[in-house]
């Protein structure tokens, strides 16, 4: 058996009913100063939806998902197995591809994630310190220690490194597209 909030059903009915009968109760009424009262009203009432709506649209807690990065998420979700562990370039603006839009795990991820809040913060130190030393062109360590301390199976890199990892035999493209290549680990 469902527990359904009845409260909420009716309070979403009430609002869809006074959408459609606040408009049609203000041109049913066949005196010009209640119609223009009641215009003012639903005006009135609608400006605080209308002024958050205007406002938001260009808010930077928002993030723009193209068609790359659908096209990449789609990849990860069908062509990946779910128990996949992928490196990602340190993302502090928005969301990874790999964890947060395709499900599957990553070694770190940003992006208001809840790993934060229960790792410590020595893990995350040492991660972002991993990560951030793999991805440096001028690191002389083993990438490929990172990648066995992590269980890494892929990387997803934005395109523009795509040159950088060709030439690692332990990497084999799997998909790119004009925003993203996906490297398969073969340790």
């Amino acid at each position: 058996v469902y527990k359904i909030n009845f409260g909420n059903w009716f309070r979403v009915q009430a609002l869809f009913a006074a959408g459609y009968f606040a408009p049609a109760l203000a041109c049913s009424l066949s005196r010009r100063s209640e119609r223009l009262f009641m215009v003012l009203l639903i005006i009135l009432i609608s400006l605080p939806t209308t002024w958050n709506f205007l406002k938001l649209r260009n808010d930077t807690q928002y993030t723009e998902i193209t068609r790359d990065k659908l096209e990449t998420v789609s990849f990860l979700k069908k062509e990946t197995p779910g128990d996949s562990v992928f490196l990602e370039p340190p993302n502090f603006n928005g969301p990874s591809l790999s964890s947060h839009l395709a499900g599957r795990s990553s070694v770190l991820s940003h992006f208001r994630t809840f790993y934060l809040s229960k790792a410590s913060p020595a893990t995350i130190r040492g991660r972002m310190k991993d990560i951030s030393a793999f991805f440096d062109r001028q690191y002389q360590g083993d990438r490929k220690t990172i990648l066995k301390k992590y269980g890494v199976n892929y990387l997803l890199i934005p395109k523009l490194r795509q040159g950088f990892f060709d030439r690692f035999s332990w990497s084999s493209e799997v998909f790119s597209n004009k925003g993203f290549v996906v490297y398969k680990i073969n340790l």
